[in-house]
């Protein structure tokens, strides 16, 4: 095809390009060619982008020149269309605590804050691709008297559902994250659900509507900046130590939507703690860096500590009996860098009373 550059990225991923402009154009062919891609066998993860798509593949069943020939080959098929884009409307509370960014976008266009408000919810985007963190719908369409350049220092923490302008791109964050966009609003609307399949609520070629609101509260029995509610668990986490996430082997096929695969880093010792104690091998666990924590037990149980020697006292790479009210301490490792804690039957840990989430690359 003509424009079509394709070039390997790393020794398992491969470089589809359609260009270096943004345009409608190439954003069919990235999303024509994503489309005739997902669920292949061999191909792990797909990475849409404006004019690119990055294809992750397992090197134990195909080589470059393999995967080559299959994009050549779906880029010349007829994709099933049966999906329609949607046009979903987010109903956004501007300005005030939620649109901190506002007054200072309203300066930048010479334009008055109504007016910027107007303006951004007259317009209709459209959802290119999802990606830089979970679930982050990368927005085009903008007004181009509404572009306004990057923060020169980005927030550490920029709340969950804020609607932002970068430059000339409109975006929002599904979840609490640093970034560095101008954010004129906040949607009390979920982007994503880890329980859906697919999680995000936009996807690649949907459209895009903003709806002011007034009051700022009652907007689908929720209000802008609410956070979730979590629920109880059986332990819970007295100390984090340096770095300890929940962790499973990773989730593949969900990088077209923004969800990185993520997974533990030493993922053998994460099944056999897993098997040890008696839960599926791809179940969640604690997966601690360089120091470990202190973990406090409410339910009688079964641990399994697997991987590096975090100096716990017990046993490693056997299953061990926990009683009620028990508490096993991990310091300091002694080998290695990682260990992990599997739990029998283990769905969520809190840490002083909130639940430890799943950590994501990229987020």
């Amino acid at each position: 095809m003509s424009g079509v550059t394709i070039q390997p990225a790393s020794d398992r991923s491969l470089l589809v390009s359609f260009g270096t402009e943004i345009s409608i154009e190439a954003h069919h062919q990235v999303a024509h060619l994503t489309r005739a891609l997902e669920g292949q066998r061999g191909i792990l993860n797909l990475h849409p982008a404006y004019a690119s798509v990055l294809i992750d593949f397992d090197p134990r069943l195909h080589s470059h020149a393999d995967i080559e020939a299959l994009a050549r080959e779906r880029m010349e098929t007829a994709v099933d269309e049966t999906r329609e884009a949607g046009v979903v409307e987010i109903p956004v509370c501007y300005g005030g605590e939620f649109g901190p960014d506002l007054e200072d976008v309203a300066r930048h266009a010479g334009l008055s804050p109504e007016r910027v408000v107007e303006l951004h919810a007259a317009a209709d985007y459209l959802v290119y691709f999802v990606g830089f963190s979970t679930c982050f719908p990368y927005l085009g369409g903008l007004p181009p008297e509404l572009a306004t350049p990057r923060l020169s220092a980005p927030r550490k923490n920029v709340p969950a559902g804020s609607v932002a302008i970068g430059g000339s791109q409109a975006g929002i964050y599904p979840l609490a994250s640093p970034g560095g966009w101008r954010i004129v609003g906040r949607t009390p609307l979920p982007l994503f659900d880890p329980q859906a399949s697919p999680p995000p609520l936009l996807r690649m070629g949907d459209h895009v509507r903003f709806k002011p609101v007034r009051p700022l509260s009652d907007v689908r029995g929720s209000e802008c900046g609410s956070e979730p509610r979590t629920s109880e668990s059986g332990f819970r986490v007295l100390s984090p130590g340096l770095q300890t996430t929940v962790q499973d082997l990773g989730r593949f096929g969900y990088a077209h939507f923004g969800v990185s695969a993520s997974g533990a880093a030493d993922p053998v010792a994460l099944r056999a703690g897993n098997l040890l104690v008696g839960n599926a091998e791809n179940a969640a666990a604690l997966e601690m860096t360089l120091a470990g924590g202190a973990f406090e037990f409410e339910t009688d149980t079964v641990i399994a500590l697997t991987g590096s020697d975090f100096g716990a006292g017990l046993p490693l790479w056997t299953a061990i009996d926990i009683k009620a009210g028990q508490t096993v301490r991990c310091g300091a490792t002694r080998s290695g860098a990682r260990g992990y804690l599997a739990v029998r039957a283990a769905s969520a840990c809190q840490s002083h009373g909130q639940r430890v989430r799943p950590c994501h690359d990229g987020a």
